[in-house]
């Protein structure tokens, strides 16, 4: 009888999001992703994360952008009595939770991917900037592996593909009798299922996206390329489209959103969805038509996808929303233990942060456009320079967005636009 295995994925059911684990004595890993590489590791010491946004606690999440597994002590006993050599749990603290909880980190890394019979393969490109991925699975879609290759291990994560965490039949059935789970299980072994029809796209779906297209087309030269994600990163836009559009305005480049307005699947009447789409405009040259503003775009878009809070912002017309820095100009972030000064409780990224000021009306884009289903509005978004962010810190958003209505480059992002007010941490008061 064949032996199965199953690749551990985020289940689509409510639960607590949890941030990365760091040093219970403060700052952050060096490798934050130190957990899912499937090397043996010394131990990092005492551990703490906190709730970034509540819901229902469950026995086994995966936290932060890192996807670390975090477990309750019921699971881990699973991993402790099933998979004692393919595991190391290390205790770490969850905010104020009285119970225990632990960092599972899978030691093995085996070479046991059957690539002929997986249903789709992405790789990275040999010359990729980062020598590590070269070569390497970008992404895997029916992942399959050769059960035979896999050394007796139970717990392991496969090579050049350690973003998945496989465990054999017996501790996904273990697992699954403790329950409460914030997981799932992908089959990785033995025939496919069969994939099911495919669905015939819904006629207000295709109006939505015809008449967005018919309202970006009078903006510039849109492209023909839509740009969607090759690994999804949100199962929340409207109906499950994450989509961007790029958009030639001269000396300019507009990307935009295209999908945050499309009818929800599963609503009976007209629907605008989440009833706008964002734009980001700059005028700075980019290598192969993308770059940061898409990064940051792309970024923003999953957060108003995925908080209903973060949307609920943009009922006040103007927002500041921060994210991490990750891939910015320096000019538009700030250092880590900047931001920290003024925001002590606040996840902070180790690339620092940045921020964007959505909302402000461009003088030369539209507040909104027609579909079928209702209006649509058109949100510009700001990103802020760091001497911007930090008077936003320091002073407040109401007398920093005094100075971003008079700024003549209103809603451009920009490197080289002139930033409304130089302010740093000497200039603010001492904390």
């Amino acid at each position: 009888m064949e032996r199965h295995f199953y690749w551990v994925r985020i289940a689509d059911v409510p639960q607590w999001l949890i941030a990365t684990p760091v040093p219970a004595s403060g700052g952050e890993f060096d490798e934050p992703w130190m957990f899912g590489e499937g090397h043996l590791l010394q131990h990092p010491g005492a551990m703490k994360t906190q709730v970034e946004q509540q819901g229902e606690r469950r026995a086994f999440v995966f936290a932060g952008l890192e996807s670390v597994p975090i477990v309750s002590e019921a699971v881990a006993n699973v991993f402790m009595v099933l998979a004692s050599d393919d595991v190391q749990l290390f205790p770490v603290t969850v905010d104020s939770e009285s119970g225990r909880y632990f960092v599972v980190n899978g030691r093995k890394t085996i070479d046991c991917i059957d690539e002929a019979n997986c249903r789709e393969v992405h790789l990275y490109d040999q010359d990729d900037p980062e020598p590590a991925r070269r070569g390497a699975y970008r992404w895997i879609y029916g992942l399959r592996i050769d059960p035979a290759k896999t050394e007796g291990a139970r717990v392991f994560r496969p090579k050049r593909f350690t973003h998945a965490l496989i465990v054999s039949e017996e501790v996904k059935a273990a697992l699954e009798r403790v329950g409460n789970l914030g997981v799932d299980f992908e089959r990785v072994t033995g025939p496919h299922e069969p994939l099911p029809p495919p669905r015939e796209v819904p006629a207000t779906l295709k109006q939505a996206r015809e008449a967005r297209a018919a309202a970006y087309s009078k903006l510039g030269d849109l492209s023909e390329d839509v740009i969607r994600r090759i690994v999804p990163t949100s199962g929340n836009w409207p109906s499950g489209f994450q989509a961007w559009r790029i958009i030639k305005r001269g000396q300019r480049t507009l990307f935009v959103s295209d999908g945050l307005s499309d009818p929800f699947l599963d609503a009976s009447e007209p629907s605008v969805g989440f009833g706008f789409e964002l734009a980001v405009e700059t005028d700075e040259e980019l290598p192969g038509d993308d770059g940061w503003p898409l990064d940051m775009l792309m970024w923003v878009s999953d957060g108003f996808a995925n908080y209903a809070d973060t949307r609920k912002l943009l009922e006040t017309e103007l927002a500041f929303i921060q994210f991490s820095g990750k891939g910015m100009p320096e000019q538009l972030v700030v250092p880590p233990d900047v931001f920290k000064k003024f925001r002590p409780n606040d996840w902070v990224s180790e690339h620092g942060m940045s921020m964007a000021l959505f909302g402000l009306e461009s003088p030369t884009l539209p507040t909104s456009f027609p579909t079928p289903a209702g209006p649509v509005r058109l949100v510009s978004a700001m990103a802020m320079h760091s001497s911007e962010i930090v008077a936003y810190l320091d002073r407040g958003g109401d007398e920093v967005l005094s100075l971003f209505l008079k700024c003549p480059d209103k809603s451009l992002s920009s490197t080289k636009r002139n930033p409304v007010i130089e302010w740093t941490v000497k200039d603010s008061p001492a904390r």
